[in-house]
C-alpha cells in the first residue's frame, strides 16, 4: 500500500531534471491538504501523527502504519486558538489546527515533552480528538544503569498501544524488516548532510530541507532514495 500512489508518482518526478524534482517535492512539503496522509487513509491505511523528534517511527513502520510528522502548516488559525494561548508558537498551534479541521487525519498522536508545550499537548488532543493521544517520556539520563531497560519498557508500551490501533501484532521479523528500512534512510541522510557539510555551495538549504523532510510524508517502504 502507498501512500503516494494516487497524488505523488514517484517515479515520473524522479525522472525530471533535478531542479524541477525539488520543486515538485517542495510543493508537496508546503500543501497544507496532506495529500499522501489522505491517498493513504483512501487505501484503507491507518496513520500515527507524532510531534517532531525522538519517536521511533520503526514501532509504526511494522505495525503497517503510516508515520507521520506532526509540524504544522501554513494554514488560518480558526479553531486552535481556542484551546491555546497566543503566546504558544505557531507550529503547535497549527499542528492542532490542521487535525481539528481534517486536513491531518490520524488515528494516534504521540507527543514528548520536548519543550513545555508539547508536554501537554497529548491532553489537549484527546480531549478535542476521538483517537488515542500518548506521550513517550524518554530516559532524562541516558547515562544511568537504568535507562536502557527504561527505554526497552516504554518501548514496549508504546507498541502495545500502537499494535491496539493497527489491529494486529508486530512480530521481531517485522520489527527487523522496518529498522533496516529506516536505517538506510538514514544513511542516505547522512550522505546529505556530508554534501552540506563538505561542499555546501552544491546544496542550497532550501534543496537540503526538502530531501530531509520529504520522508515525512512518504512511505518508505518505496524506494527511499
Amino acid at each position: 500500500m502507498s501512500a503516494t500512489a494516487t497524488t505523488f508518482d514517484v517515479a515520473a518526478v524522479a525522472a525530471l531534471p533535478l531542479d524541477d524534482a525539488l520543486s515538485a517535492c517542495r510543493d508537496l512539503l508546503e500543501d497544507p491538504e496532506f495529500p499522501t496522509v489522505h491517498a493513504w487513509k483512501e487505501s484503507g491505511g491507518k496513520v500515527l501523527g507524532h510531534f517532531q523528534v525522538y519517536f521511533p517511527e520503526e514501532l509504526v513502520h511494522a505495525a503497517g502504519m503510516l508515520p507521520v510528522k506532526v509540524r504544522g502548516a501554513p494554514v488560518e488559525m480558526r479553531q486552535a486558538d481556542s484551546h491555546f494561548g497566543s503566546y504558544l508558537c505557531s507550529i503547535i498551534r497549527s499542528s492542532l489546527e490542521v487535525c481539528l479541521d481534517g486536513r491531518l487525519p490520524l488515528d494516534m498522536f504521540v507527543t514528548h515533552p520536548i519543550c513545555d508545550a508539547a508536554r501537554n499537548l497529548a491532553g489537549v488532543w484527546s480531549r478535542n480528538l476521538p483517537y488515542s493521544s500518548q506521550i513517550l517520556y524518554l530516559p532524562q539520563n541516558v547515562n544511568s544503569a537504568g535507562s536502557i531497560t527504561y527505554l526497552r519498557d516504554e518501548y514496549a508500551r508504546m507498541l502495545g498501544d500502537i499494535e491496539a490501533v493497527a489491529g494486529r501484532t508486530v512480530s521481531e521479523a517485522d520489527l527487523r524488516r522496518s529498522i533496516a528500512v529506516f536505517n538506510e534512510n538514514r544513511r542516505l541522510l547522512r550522505e546529505v548532510y556530508a554534501i552540506k557539510r563538505e561542499t555546501p555551495w552544491l546544496l542550497p538549504v532550501d534543496q537540503a530541507y526538502v530531501m530531509v523532510a520529504l520522508g515525512a510524508c512518504r512511505d518508505l517502504l518505496e524506494d527511499p532514495e
